[in-house]
């Protein structure tokens, strides 16, 4: 989805368009953009500015216009405030927690927080929402369950809203507090690695684990980041025949939001859960 425009269109309304009107009828529309996959652009009616939606052949889609326009009024598609306003790359900020106000964003305009290594977008309503947000805790910051954060060299995940200095019972540890390497697993199967945590996302769909050969010792962790297992589940698969809790079956992550440790024991028991939280 983006804003288009095209050098040089004009045109004028075939048909009048009153106050409060949705849709442009205009003469011609050879010269103007075709509009498709949630594209938009401006056009300037006589002094309006008008956004367009939606085109189909003459047909010009829009929001409501302010303004009554009669037929032969001229249809431009001029660079105005709002293309400029629009064309920005980002929103990008530096000061610890800064971050867009609910409700300023466009639909799928991007943000970034150098600082806080956060990078999101804005959602139907004009929200910011998260991508990635493993920030460096900050006391001035506010957090809202589900943040990560990164606080004596271990990640945390909040587990209530909150603002202020660090306080421990606001938060569960989730890098296994062994060192693990953590790494973002959008999409796919994972083949995960002893030693390695994965933030699994499972708002798209259903993820599969692939469990390493086990050694005595060796620790994967698992989180259910974007917290829809409940409805995508995480599949967490053993290698070959060994045990998962004693079982020759796969383990099934069912709890949204939750994170599990396994850490193999023997041939016995496999792979036994020895943290988190599910």
């Amino acid at each position: 989805m983006k804003i288009r425009y095209n050098d040089n269109a004009a045109t004028v309304l075939g048909s009048a368009a009153d106050v409060g009107h949705t849709v442009l009828i205009v003469s011609s529309a050879t010269l103007f953009p075709v509009l498709s996959n949630g594209d938009w652009m401006y056009v300037t009616v006589e002094e309006e500015v008008v956004k367009v939606t939606a085109t189909s052949g003459n047909v010009f889609t829009c929001e409501p216009i302010n303004e009554a326009h009669g037929v032969g009024a001229s249809v431009e598609n001029r660079i105005t405030a709002s293309v400029l306003d629009q064309s920005q790359d980002a929103d990008v900020f530096t000061n610890p927690g800064d971050r867009p106000e609910n409700g300023s964003m466009r639909h799928g305009e991007i943000f970034a927080n150098l600082t806080d290594r956060q990078v999101g977008f804005g959602d139907v309503s004009g929200n910011p929402v998260d991508i990635l947000a493993l920030r460096f805790h900050s006391s001035s910051a506010g957090y809202v369950v589900g943040d990560l954060v990164v606080y004596g060299n271990e990640i945390w995940k909040a587990t209530l809203t909150h603002t202020g200095a660090w306080n421990e019972n606001n938060w569960e540890q989730i890098s296994g507090g062994g060192g693990l390497a953590w790494e973002l697993s959008p999409t796919g199967d994972v083949t995960a690695e002893a030693g390695a945590g994965y933030f699994v996302y499972t708002n798209s769909g259903s993820r599969n684990i692939n469990l390493p050969v086990g050694v005595v010792g060796a620790i994967v962790s698992i989180s259910d980041i974007s917290g829809n297992c409940d409805v995508n589940n995480i599949t967490i698969i053993s290698n070959g025949s060994e045990n998962i809790m004693g079982l020759v079956e796969n383990f099934i992550m069912d709890k949204a939001g939750s994170t599990i440790h396994f850490t193999y024991a023997d041939a016995t028991t496999g792979w036994k859960i020895t943290g988190g939280s599910w």
